[in-house]
Formats: C-alpha cells, sequence, structure tokens
C-alpha cells in the first residue's frame, strides 16, 4: 500500500516537474520572442559623438542606462553628420528605399515634409494630454497638423544678436544695439579695416540665414504663409514690403555701411566660430546654441559676453523662431512602437533634459528640466535668452513647402547682397519658385 503510493507520488512529482521544465522552457521562448532591436537615426549632435565633449558623455551614459533598464530593447544608433537639409534628406531616402529608421530626429522644417509623405506615425495616443502640460505648447504646436501630433520638441534655440561687452565699453557704449539705427552706429565704430567687422551674419543659402531672416521680417509683424488655407502670402502686400526691407538692410550692412564682410554670403553658423574667436567680429547674429561651442573655443569670453533680440527699427521688436529637433516615430509595428516611445521618454525626462541642455547650450522645451541644470540660473547670457524664447517667439510654418521657400528667399537675398538682383526681383522669382511647389503639393 505505501509502496503504491509512493509511486503515485514519485509519477506526481515527475508531471509537475515536466510542467514545470515545459513552462519554463515557454518563458525562455517568450522572452526570446520580446527581444526588440530599435533603429535610432540622429543628428551626431544627438549622440555619443557629439563633438562637444560634455554633451557626447552624456548622451553615452543614456544609452548606457537604457540599455540595463530596458535589456530586451536592443538600441542601434546611427549619427547623422551635416546640416539640417543633409540629415533629414537622407531619412527620406532612406525611407524610400524601405530601410526606414524606427525612430528618428527631425528638423522642424522637415516634420511638415514627412508627414506630407506617410512617413511619421502620430504621437497622441501615446502621449497624453496631462504629460504634454510640462512642455513648451508652442514648440508642440509646431509640429501638430490637422490635430495630430507628429513630434516632441527636444529643445528650444533662439537667433541672438551677440555681443562683446569689453569692445563695446571700449568705444563708449554701456549696451547692445536694439535697433537698425543703432546696429549701424555701433558697428561703423567698431570696424576696424583689414582687422575687425562691427558684425557678422550668417548668409549662404539655407537654414542658418533663414532663421536670421525670418526673425526680422516677422519683426514687422509680416507672415509668409496664411494660417487657414497654408497658401504662401510673402509676396503680397505688407508682407512683400517688410521681406524686401529686411533684404536692402543686410545688403546694406555689406555695401553700404562696409560693417559686415562680403564674404557673409559663405558664412554659416559653424563657419562663423574661427572668426569669433579670432576677435574679428565684434558682433553676431546665430543661435543660442553656439554658445558652448564658443565658450569651449574662448574660455576667456564668456564674461565679457551678452546677447539680445535681433535689432529692428522701432517701434518694431524682433521675432524668433519657435520649434527646433523633434523627436519621431517611423516604425508602424506596434511592438517597436512600444519600445520606440520608452526611448524617447526615458531620453526626454526632465532629468535628461536639463543635464543634457546644460551640457549642450540648448534651452530645454520642459519647464521641469530647468531642475537639473544650473547654468541656467549663474550665467546671467542664458536670462536673456530665455525671455527671448518665452516672450519675442514664433510659431515656425509646418507646410510642406518650406525648404523650397526657404531657398527662394536666402538664395534670393545671398543675389541682393552680391548685387546680381535687387529686392524685388529677388521676391518675385521667390514667388515663381513656391507657388509652382504649393500648388504641385496641393495636387497630391
Amino acid at each position: 500500500m505505501k509502496n503504491g503510493k509512493a509511486k503515485k507520488f514519485a509519477r506526481l512529482v515527475l508531471v509537475v516537474g515536466v510542467i514545470a521544465v515545459l513552462g519554463f522552457r515557454v518563458s525562455i521562448e517568450v522572452v526570446r520572442a520580446e527581444q526588440i532591436t530599435l533603429k535610432y537615426s540622429a543628428g551626431t549632435g544627438f549622440t555619443p559623438q557629439d563633438a562637444i565633449p560634455e554633451s557626447a558623455a552624456h548622451w553615452q551614459r543614456m544609452f548606457d542606462k537604457f540599455a540595463k533598464e530596458y535589456p530586451n530593447i536592443k538600441l542601434e544608433y546611427e549619427a547623422l553628420p551635416g546640416d539640417p537639409r543633409t540629415i533629414n534628406t537622407k531619412m527620406m531616402v532612406m525611407a524610400q528605399a524601405g530601410n526606414a529608421p524606427d525612430v528618428a530626429t527631425v528638423d522642424a522644417q522637415y516634420v511638415g515634409i514627412m508627414v506630407a509623405n506617410g512617413l511619421l506615425r502620430p504621437l497622441d495616443d501615446l502621449w497624453s494630454v496631462e504629460e504634454r502640460t510640462d512642455w513648451a505648447q508652442q514648440a508642440v504646436e509646431v509640429a501638430t497638423y490637422d490635430g495630430e501630433i507628429f513630434g516632441v520638441p527636444m529643445y528650444q534655440a533662439v537667433r541672438a544678436l551677440y555681443y562683446r561687452t569689453d569692445l563695446l565699453k571700449d568705444a563708449g557704449y554701456t549696451k547692445g544695439p536694439e535697433t537698425w539705427h543703432e546696429l549701424i552706429t555701433m558697428g561703423t565704430k567698431l570696424t576696424i579695416p583689414n582687422k575687425r567687422w562691427g558684425v557678422i551674419f550668417p548668409a549662404q543659402t539655407g537654414i542658418f540665414a533663414w532663421l536670421v531672416y525670418i526673425g526680422m521680417v516677422w519683426g514687422f509683424e509680416a507672415k509668409f504663409v496664411d494660417e487657414t488655407t497654408k497658401a504662401p502670402v510673402f509676396f503680397q502686400g505688407e508682407n512683400r514690403i517688410a521681406n524686401i526691407r529686411v533684404m536692402n538692410f543686410l545688403s546694406d550692412l555689406v555695401n553700404e555701411y562696409k560693417i559686415a564682410p562680403p564674404g557673409v554670403i559663405s558664412l554659416t553658423d559653424e563657419t562663423m566660430i574661427p572668426m569669433i574667436a579670432t576677435d574679428e567680429a565684434a558682433m553676431w547674429m546665430t543661435s543660442s546654441s553656439r554658445y558652448m561651442q564658443i565658450k569651449k573655443i574662448r574660455p576667456d569670453m564668456p564674461p565679457n559676453l551678452m546677447a539680445g533680440k535681433l535689432p529692428m527699427p522701432k517701434p518694431y521688436v524682433g521675432r524668433v523662431a519657435i520649434g527646433d529637433w523633434y523627436e519621431t516615430i517611423m516604425t508602424q509595428d506596434p511592438k517597436k512602437i512600444e519600445a520606440a516611445w520608452k526611448l524617447i521618454t526615458f531620453l526626454w525626462s526632465p532629468e535628461s533634459m536639463g543635464q543634457w541642455c546644460a551640457a549642450a547650450g540648448r534651452i530645454p522645451t520642459r519647464r521641469s528640466a530647468l531642475e537639473h541644470a544650473e547654468i541656467f540660473r549663474t550665467e546671467p547670457i542664458w536670462t536673456g535668452f530665455f525671455d527671448m524664447a518665452s516672450v519675442g517667439g514664433h510659431k515656425r510654418s509646418t507646410t510642406a513647402y518650406d525648404s523650397i521657400m526657404q531657398d527662394a528667399l536666402t538664395g534670393g537675398l545671398q543675389r541682393v547682397i552680391m548685387g546680381k538682383i535687387s529686392a524685388e526681383q529677388a521676391i518675385d522669382e521667390a514667388e515663381e519658385m513656391v507657388v509652382a511647389e504649393w500648388k504641385r503639393l496641393s495636387q497630391k
């Protein structure tokens, strides 16, 4: 009797053991099935390959932490060098070839183009209204199309007029220029032939010249695009007058007042840095995001450096473009979408955003991120940057023809500075190019 019970018990133990083993094997297979490889394409500045050591170190830390926190998600990142156009064009080519990344950093200007081509996934079902309240609303709206959100704003930057307070003081000034007249007057006094220019700015065709240019045109309360119909209107009425005034003013800085070099037509934010580092300019128009780069090259300069809004004639005030780079999701795979959102929320938590923005010199788009960045409270220049972002901001256009309009108008500005065409001709030529593209896209 006892032997029978023992045998039954042994058989029961065996069955339970087999079930346990099988269950264990099944659980292993489930875990294996849940392993996800996530492709992440980002501009070099948002990866461990960034040229700013502190920024590169931050991304390496975050990628390592993400791997530990989410061991079932294998992150494969690709660092894309170049300007926004180069980076985003490559992403679109990859997508058209069927090799799109799952997650991608996209410049504000290209979010609209990618949405129009069906390359981005809406984020509304992932990003709750409550969570979004911590973010700069205008920046979120830039990536919103037909009521759907397609990007998470990574940071903010503003176009400003930097000026050397030590040089201005030597020339008898206690503050930077706020009007066109003041810029011309100060620039004239600060210019030293064959040694130093009063002011420099980017005028090479493309995004860097565009962001300075639109800040001044917006300063006149002019529009480039009709907000309702999304039709181009920069060539109409007061909008046309504002564009002509800005083109002529920037050209006059070079050709009439001679306080800016003819070489501005080949300058970008990046190529201005060597001139700034070697004291070849007393003032310059560029992004707040260049501050840390300047600080790295010339650590002695920040105490004598301040920045203000782009100068405008009274009573107008220069505006800054709201909207920079965005995290977007390109994959349509449900499991990868979930993993992609985990990555985005991890990389742009308040702590991570605050730490990175402090390291890279960017303005956080989350209010709670400010608690994690002491630099914004200790260096005076940041007060000006924040004021510009919060008070003088203007939402960037989100049309699919933005890049064409950018090239048409900055290309026209470049030719006006070179003396090849008038500002009026530049606007007429830009109208022809942009309207043709708008009509083409409208027929899709």
